[in-house]
């Protein structure tokens, strides 16, 4: 396969390539396509991809085997994933790119004991795992060593609070999404030390008698609380919005 093969390719099976000025490759848009394993091996071994710095593979074939074919991609900062078919395996083999955004939401095949290797991509900063639905709030072991985490969605896997013990050593955490899940306001006793805290989405979740107001006191720089679902007695979001003003309650 040539270059113009490749690239032809891409445009049959419904999918988009970005260049710059230089005709350097920056972005490449395979999602929602026919793509496969094999074909993803032709087009990173054919296409010149030194300056790849995003690829979108969501709700493809894509599995594990796949993802070694993207090992050498240098300056890949984007990683869209989700719907793919992957396990969890081959998260290993992007080690040696600069991966800072990694979408894996709806991935129904991830499996615990094979994305600990999720730990090896210190560079990542927004992770996606919503609807991971054989994932658990027992994965947070392996994501706490991601020390430049911003952003976390945990949306729809089975989280519970004493999972989130150890994840206040997210110093850099930004925003963290728990909606659908298991976790109520026992929560805030493992997350009042995320001091870079600043969105936290809670909705759908447990109802609980703790006193929320002394937990957020805590939370310095939290500025949006999403509860839609909660259940929370108007009174009580009456007083926090009194306590706080400058949090931006959703419900």
């Amino acid at each position: 396969m040539t270059s113009q093969e490749a690239l032809r390719f891409i445009e049959e099976i419904g999918g988009n390539v970005q260049t710059e000025d230089t005709g350097e490759i920056v972005k490449i848009s395979l999602a929602g396509t026919a793509i496969t394993d094999s074909g993803l091996q032709s087009i990173t071994n054919t296409l010149q991809l030194d300056q790849l710095g995003i690829l979108y593979l969501a709700g493809t074939q894509i599995t594990d085997k796949g993802l070694t074919y993207l090992a050498h991609l240098s300056n890949l900062k984007v990683l869209g994933l989700a719907g793919s078919q992957i396990t969890g395996a081959g998260l290993g083999y992007l080690a040696r790119t600069k991966l800072e955004v990694l979408f894996l939401a709806g991935c129904t095949q991830l499996k615990e004991n094979e994305f600990q290797s999720i730990a090896t991509l210190r560079r990542i900063k927004r992770l996606f795992l919503a609807g991971c639905t054989q994932l658990t709030g027992n994965v947070l072991q392996y994501v706490k060593h991601l020390q430049d985490l911003e952003v976390l969605c945990l949306d729809g896997m089975d989280v519970r609070d004493q999972h989130l013990a150890g994840i206040g050593v997210l110093g850099k955490l930004k925003s963290l999404s728990m909606s659908n899940t298991q976790v109520t306001y026992e929560a805030f006793f493992h997350l009042e030390t995320l001091k870079s805290l600043t969105v936290l989405g809670l909705n759908n979740t447990q109802k609980s008698n703790l006193n929320v107001s002394t937990l957020l006191e805590k939370m310095e720089k939290l500025a949006v609380l999403s509860l839609i679902g909660m259940e929370t007695p108007p009174e009580t979001i009456a007083k926090l919005k009194q306590t706080f003003p400058n949090l931006e309650i959703i419900t």
